[in-house]
């Protein structure tokens, strides 16, 4: 989609209405986060079309580091990953400069490293969002090649440019967006578990050292369904899970 036909989009699609966003942004029932969720939405979608082959891309924020919107789940995990293990994101927020990291196929033996492989991806780019002295957070593009393409790098700026003036509007610790991505169902996670002799032991580890927050007991619950879990317990769940499968399914380094 070149950025005329995403214009012509806008103009004609009656969710991009200012006055609609204008609207909702003053009523009561929805806060004015929602519109700038809206704005960083539309930054992800249009960034997604212009950029070359379709890269991953979101959208993170500085205190507390979380991602706040992401291009798909396993961009996500990618995004929750780099929070728990460290990489460019976290330093592009940090640091308050440009940062890059480019993975080959036989890339160190890191959790990052893998996934990024494991999604289709090649390199991190990662961009502070805000004022370089304390940055709000930063954009990241999760790339099929080694380097950007100047006509990328044009259109990152601009997003860029964009995108910080969303997130300057939604301050310090900005929340997550809240997606209708439906949780996979916890008979289905056990069963994964299962299929590689994994137990509650194992997926307790995992999901703690993924960042989760709730007690042994309460995992335990929600694994043998005496409970419901919590949207950010069971994201934390459902990524702990893949590890732990993909780690079981990764052919032994040759000796």
């Amino acid at each position: 989609m070149d950025e005329g036909h995403a214009r012509e989009h806008m103009e004609q699609d009656p969710t991009h209405r200012r006055g609609d966003i204008d609207a909702d942004s003053r009523t009561g029932g929805r806060s004015g986060e929602s519109t700038e969720h809206f704005m960083l939405q539309l930054l992800v979608s249009l960034g997604t079309d212009l950029l070359t082959a379709r890269p991953g891309i979101s959208f993170t924020s500085s205190g507390p580091r979380r991602s706040i919107h992401a291009s798909s789940p396993s961009v996500e995990a990618l995004d929750r990953t780099q929070v728990t293990e460290g990489g460019p994101s976290v330093d592009a927020s940090t640091l308050g400069n440009n940062q890059s990291m480019s993975f080959s196929t036989r890339a160190g033996a890191g959790t990052l490293a893998r996934l990024v492989g494991e999604a289709g991806y090649s390199s991190i780019h990662a961009f502070p969002l805000g004022d370089t002295g304390d940055p709000l957070g930063a954009l990241t593009i999760y790339a099929r090649s080694a380097r950007l393409s100047s006509a990328d790098a044009t259109v990152v700026e601009a997003l860029t440019r964009a995108a910080s003036a969303v997130m300057a509007r939604l301050g310090p610790g900005a929340p997550a967006l809240a997606t209708d991505r439906t949780p996979r169902p916890i008979a289905d996670l056990a069963a994964m578990l299962g299929s590689i002799g994994a137990g509650n032991d194992e997926l307790f580890l995992r999901y703690f050292a993924t960042g989760g927050t709730s007690g042994r007991t309460h995992v335990d619950a929600v694994m043998a369904g005496q409970v419901e879990g919590s949207a950010d317990d069971m994201d934390t769940i459902e990524h702990a899970v893949d590890e732990l499968v993909s780690e079981h399914r990764r052919p032994p380094s040759a000796g």
